[in-house]
């Protein structure tokens, strides 16, 4: 391919664009209908490590940040090789979507930090020893919630036989954000359109 071709197949004008906006009021329905919802910090088999959450009380949209949400809930967790299990009266945490790409595939990730947390009959410097365990976990890659979308929103179309040149056509995810505005989250993503040509058959 030529340099001239090059620039053409790069320009902006030839992707298609694709909006996908989350309004707030869709976010906090699903976030209700997500819960009860327990996420096990180790694997699920084990049962010694995870923590619950009820519907939520309070989400907020916090733009260029992420979706901090207000709920209560319980746990387990073992803190110095003690095993605790207690409620949490309030539990306060940030759900910062992003978007990672990776050998020309495209993921959407939801990171979780929890902002805050008030263990029932727990001091509150064991508190904060547990949110920074659990936080310490929510960072590893294996607790990470990710989605590929790159590979659900591509697609291919095989050209029936009487179109002679061409095989296939083929939409494949080129670029994508994901941003947080006040009232909705936003992701976008763009489009090539890819032709496979078949040789023509002889005369």
């Amino acid at each position: 391919m030529n340099e001239e071709a090059s620039e053409e197949q790069d320009h902006p004008k030839t992707l298609a664009q694709l909006e996908l906006r989350l309004p707030k009021e869709m976010v906090e329905k699903a976030l209700r209908d997500f819960s009860p919802l327990k996420v096990h910090l180790v694997e699920p088999f084990e049962n010694r490590r995870w923590i619950e959450c009820d519907p939520p009380s309070e989400v907020e949209l916090h733009a260029g940040r992420g979706i901090r949400v207000v709920t209560t809930g319980r746990f387990r967790f073992d803190l110095v090789h003690i095993p605790i299990a207690a409620h949490l009266d309030r539990v306060e945490f940030l759900v910062a979507p992003q978007i990672l790409a990776k050998e020309g595939s495209y993921s959407a990730a939801f990171p979780i930090e929890i902002l805050h947390a008030d263990v029932r009959l727990i001091p509150s410097v064991v508190d904060d020893l547990i949110v920074a365990q659990v936080n310490e976990t929510f960072a590893t890659r294996s607790s990470k919630l990710l989605w590929c979308f790159s590979e659900a929103l591509s697609a291919q179309f095989v050209v029936p036989e009487r179109l002679e040149q061409i095989s296939r056509l083929e939409l494949s995810v080129e670029d994508s954000m994901m941003e947080i505005e006040e009232n909705a989250v936003v992701m976008r993503a763009a489009y090539r359109l890819g032709v496979e040509r078949r040789q023509p058959v002889s005369p």
